[in-house]
């Protein structure tokens, strides 16, 4: 116990004029944004990521905020990262109330900077009951999220199938 107040005491002596190290800022897994050079374009807020519901290999639980009758979620070849860092940067296309980045068109929720996928190469339109499909492979797996699926009102074996094939891409 003494050695624990004498480590306290020469910490809290120093009065905090130790900093810990600057960490440089996270540029995702891509290559880094280009510089807007003209026409650059400001959002509301800086980008956010969209939530672990639009995430075709991260969806799970029970997510009673799924309101809505189709959710479009991003598969795992589609760098988001990369898009936040560039509609951060300017390099986006305005499309109504939306952006275009890299053909990826995002929605934005002004209020937070809260970003969700609309279309695009690599984002898929999922049904209420195929979200819940996917939702289930992920937290289980295949075989416990098959029986779910066969006892899902309104979700046909192409539906399933069509799941499936994208989930395997994970």
């Amino acid at each position: 116990m003494g050695a624990l107040l004498r480590l306290l005491k020469a910490l809290m002596g120093r009065g905090g004029t130790r900093r810990p190290p600057a960490r440089p800022p996270a540029q995702g897994q891509g290559a880094a944004p280009r510089a807007c050079a003209s026409n650059c374009r400001r959002l509301p807020r800086p980008a956010l990521r969209p939530l672990r519901r639009h995430d075709l290999c991260g969806a799970r639980g029970n997510n009673d905020r799924t309101r809505t009758d189709r959710t479009s979620m991003f598969d795992n070849t589609v760098d988001v990262a990369s898009d936040m860092a560039e509609m951060n940067a300017g390099n986006f296309t305005p499309a109504g109330d939306n952006v275009v980045v890299n053909g990826r068109t995002y929605g934005m929720h002004a209020e937070t900077g809260r970003t969700y996928p609309i279309s695009g190469p690599g984002i898929h339109q999922f049904s209420r009951g195929e979200h819940q499909f996917l939702k289930k492979l992920n937290e289980v797996g295949r075989e416990g999220a098959m029986q779910f699926g066969r006892n899902l009102p309104g979700l046909s074996d192409e539906a399933m199938d069509r799941v499936l094939r994208l989930w395997e891409m994970c």
